[in-house]
């Protein structure tokens, strides 16, 4: 009979082997996990009854944060549009550069209630459109055009509104944090933090730091 060492011994190297992935098992959206800022530029807008408005249309910044399917929360992560809406990544792929995510929008009513994403992964960018149906649902307007994603960690996070005038960096971009904190904005959790709470005190010091750094 093995000794209680021995079986110990051999219950641990089981252990370490089922902890070790299996070669070819890694997740394929794994480069898109994380958290991605940017902006969306409005190129069309339509409501029930076809094309809605007079150009040049709103842009909005923009936040996806990407997980592992049931891992971080519902689907595969979270959109939240700058003074607009949120939504679930209900759909996530990467094949080769190619991103292709869809977005389902609890607050509008259906069918038409998501936004497809069809973008390009490269050296850390997002580079694609966003679009929603060409026919939403009486009473919303959906918004079709491009988006620019940077991760966070190679783009200005501090650029909290998305501004490109000069000074990039302004009170707004203080406000704009503090509106995002207060409903709990996957952008908030500027440590990329994963225990919970996710958004602390670190948040706040975190985004100081980043606006003490300027932007690029």
């Amino acid at each position: 009979m093995p000794s209680i060492e021995r079986r110990r011994s051999a219950l641990l190297s089981a252990a370490l082997v089922a902890m070790v992935p299996a070669v070819g098992s890694a997740d394929p959206i794994t480069p898109l996990i994380g958290n991605w800022t940017g902006v969306w530029v409005v190129e069309e807008q339509w409501n029930s009854n076809g094309p809605y408005g007079v150009p040049p249309y709103p842009s909005a910044a923009i936040v996806f944060h990407f997980h592992e399917l049931g891992v971080g929360g519902a689907g595969y992560g979270t959109l939240d549009v700058s003074g607009a809406l949120s939504g679930v990544v209900t759909a996530l792929s990467l094949n080769g550069t190619q991103v292709l995510a869809t977005v389902t929008y609890a607050s509008v009513p259906p069918p038409n209630n998501f936004g497809q994403l069809t973008a390009t992964l490269a050296q850390g960018t997002i580079v694609g459109r966003l679009d929603e149906p060409q026919t939403p649902p009486p009473n919303w307007i959906a918004w079709r055009g491009t988006v620019s994603l940077g991760f966070y960690a190679g783009t200005c996070y501090a650029n909290c509104d998305g501004s490109t005038a000069t000074p990039i960096l302004t009170a707004n971009d203080f406000q704009c944090f503090l509106n995002r904190f207060a409903a709990s904005s996957p952008y908030a959790n500027c440590d990329v933090s994963t225990s919970s709470p996710l958004l602390t005190a670190n948040d706040f010091q975190c985004f100081l730091n980043a606006y003490a750094a300027g932007c690029p």
